[in-house]
């Protein structure tokens, strides 16, 4: 079995990196891979005290066998930082799980990336295993399944997937309307993927797991993600650069104590999974822009249905 390698990416935020890997190194076998620490740097003297706090953690942690520091003098941004690093991981091995400093993993994330790693490895339809899932219902759903295209939460990838990572995003959406699945990919009308997309192409974004997903859409890939979910994101406190505060709170302790999936026996988007995903994403947006996304979807609903 080919192990692969951990790429942790942080900032500014030591308690919430502390956290990540105190969960981490729960899992059965995680302090004994290979671990990569990307540290960005900062963008103005107000972030250097928790830049310099977070490496001094990075470096006192003693729990992992191989670790390896790569500190940059100034900021990247965490798009750049993810791009260059899951690149640089990639380059010297054949697998990379990457964890951000808000991730939090239950003991079986691990057990389960690691299987889903293994078992399609040589399957060129499979993009990544994700252990991150929306809060929906699993009742009557497999423990496991795949959907298209990608996630970024707590997710494991191989070299031979990430080759396909489209960085320019003009040409992901270019291909999204030549293809004519601009529709499709924002969840038949639910959720703004396409939005977010030209955002980041116009520079109001820099999300680089918009253009992930949207690479690995196109080519009609697949990733594999937990019915419960095996992760939690903790940086929606208001604390992260990209991460607006959140009053609501998903419940999770619940899920914490699931156990390792099963892996479902054939490989394919399940339509039932993808349509809970959908409801739930409507449901996140402000009732005006979800009625602006219906009437905009109206038309191409009543072509579909003439045929």
């Amino acid at each position: 079995m080919i192990y692969p390698a951990v790429a942790v990416f942080a900032f500014n935020r030591p308690l919430h990196l502390k956290n990540t890997l105190d969960a981490f190194a729960k899992c059965p076998g995680a302090t004994e891979l290979p671990i990569y620490f990307f540290c960005d740097g900062p963008r103005n003297s107000a972030d250097q005290p928790g830049v310099a706090a977070v490496r001094e953690l990075i470096h006192s942690e003693r729990r992992f066998e191989k670790k390896w520091v790569i500190e940059q003098d100034h900021n990247q941004g965490l798009a750049a930082s993810i791009i260059s690093g899951v690149t640089y991981v990639l380059e010297r091995f054949s697998q990379v799980i990457v964890l951000e400093d808000d991730i939090e993993v239950a003991p079986d994330f691990l057990p389960f990336i690691l299987e889903g790693l293994s078992r399609y490895e040589k399957d060129e339809r499979v993009a990544s295993i994700c252990g991150y899932m929306y809060p929906i219902s699993p009742s009557g759903l497999p423990e496991s399944f795949f959907m298209l295209g990608a996630d970024c939460w707590g997710w494991a990838t191989w070299k031979r997937s990430w080759q396909h990572f489209e960085a320019d995003g003009s040409i992901l959406l270019k291909n999204l309307k030549h293809q004519k699945l601009s529709w499709k990919f924002d969840l038949e009308g639910s959720y703004p993927y396409s939005k977010m997309l030209k955002n980041q192409t116009t520079g109001k974004n820099q999300s680089w797991a918009i253009r992930w997903h949207a690479s690995t859409y196109l080519r009609n890939m697949l990733t594999l993600f937990p019915a419960i979910s095996l992760v939690k994101n903790t940086g929606f406190d208001g604390s992260g650069t990209h991460c607006e505060k959140e009053n609501t709170k998903e419940s999770w302790d619940p899920f914490w104590f699931c156990k390792k999936p099963s892996l479902p026996d054939d490989v394919g988007p399940n339509r039932e999974a993808e349509l809970r995903v959908s409801r739930y994403q409507r449901n996140r947006l402000p009732f005006l822009k979800k009625l602006t996304r219906i009437l905009r979807a109206t038309p191409q609903l009543l072509f579909a249905q003439r045929g």
